[in-house]
């Protein structure tokens, strides 16, 4: 069993640092994450942040609410009938889901 990992708020400053422009080592400093874990982060992640920039817009459908459209059409409902349940910005979405 290895070391545990660093609180994902760490993880988050030093994309953030990242995402100003900061190099990797001073990403690292400012987040107070060894340099060694700061690269490895950023090698396995490809350089590109893992982390959202913001909350996700309301214009996706969440995972409960993909599970509720998935169980409404396999008990035999219609997708008429499902997005009678939905708020109104679902409606669109129940087609492409």
């Amino acid at each position: 069993m290895g070391r545990p990992g660093l609180p994902s708020h760490v993880r988050r400053e030093f994309w953030q640092q990242i995402r100003i422009g900061l190099p990797i080592f001073k990403a690292a400093q400012v987040s107070g994450v060894p340099v060694a874990t700061a690269a490895g982060w950023y090698r396995d992640c490809g350089g590109v942040n893992p982390f959202p920039r913001g909350p996700v817009s309301g214009r996706y459908l969440s995972f409960r609410e993909r599970e509720e459209i998935a169980v409404g059409l396999a008990a035999g409902r219609s997708q008429a009938d499902i997005a009678r349940q939905l708020p109104l910005r679902q409606l669109v979405d129940i087609d492409g889901w």
